[in-house]
């Protein structure tokens, strides 16, 4: 087990009330949000496995002195594999997190282990870790959770890759089907991941939806500060953009700032 840890694990059951926003600071440099939206009569609801669960987001947050990580899944037809993947992956990440790309993959592929075949529920998982020594980082994203780097000056570098797959807590083989990115910083940037109920805050429809241009312009208006881009992030999906909808999906965040 690691020494000098903080962390989080913030799963979307514990988070129903509409319009509400659930805003952490894990650390001085790390920050997670998570809503299960505003829009009581979404369109997304009719992809939600049970009536009593409408938050199918989760995230985990573990840092130690030198090491962020953080973890992002969106399920649909249930909560059960975003709810289990991600509670996996924080039991594991507390016991140790991952240095290199190739131990990130060796335990990625082992979630199989977790697999629990009594629910049709898929999900986004997106696995994120930043070494603040080398400013360096990687990691591997299954499905349309984004990762960017936001940097000073209104600029927004993705990081991850979207596709169209998801994991399934039934299927092992669904756990060799992440996209590996990795990444360097120059330091003041934001490493920012969030759930497509931000990008698509407006349910499928991206175009009016929040931009990496609204973004960018929060990240400024906050000073590039964690806490208040997460929250004000979360709060911008909850209103939407112009006299568009939003709210409309679950929404999870997570933020660190590379400075230091």
């Amino acid at each position: 087990m690691q020494t000098n840890i903080d962390s989080v694990l913030l799963l979307g059951q514990d988070y129903g009330d509409y319009g509400a926003v659930k805003t952490v600071a894990v650390t001085s440099a790390t920050a997670a949000s998570i809503s299960v939206g505003s829009d009581l009569e979404s369109p997304s609801l009719a992809f939600k496995g049970s009536h009593l669960t409408k938050n199918e987001d989760a995230l985990c947050v573990v840092e130690t002195d030198t090491l962020t990580a953080f973890v992002l899944a969106d399920a649909h037809f249930g909560c059960e594999s975003s709810h289990v993947l991600v509670s996996e992956m924080y039991r594991r990440l507390l016991e140790g997190v991952p240095r290199t790309s190739v131990d990130l993959d060796r335990l990625v592929r082992s979630m199989g282990e977790a697999a629990s075949p009594i629910s049709p529920s898929e999900t986004t998982l997106g696995v994120l870790i930043y070494d603040r020594s080398s400013r360096n980082g990687f990691g591997m994203s299954v499905g349309d959770s984004t990762f960017m780097a936001v940097e000073q000056g209104g600029r927004t570098r993705c990081l991850s890759r979207p596709n169209n797959r998801y994991v399934s807590t039934a299927t092992i083989e669904s756990c060799r089907w992440f996209e590996p990115f990795d990444f360097g910083v120059f330091g003041g940037e934001l490493l920012l991941g969030f759930t497509d109920g931000v990008n698509e805050c407006h349910y499928r429809h991206p175009e009016t939806s929040i931009q990496d241009s609204h973004i960018a312009q929060l990240a400024s208006d906050v000073a590039y500060e964690q806490f208040d881009l997460v929250e004000g992030l979360s709060q911008m999906a909850l209103a939407g953009i112009g006299s568009n909808p939003g709210g409309q999906d679950n929404i999870a965040i997570v933020a660190t700032s590379t400075s230091g």
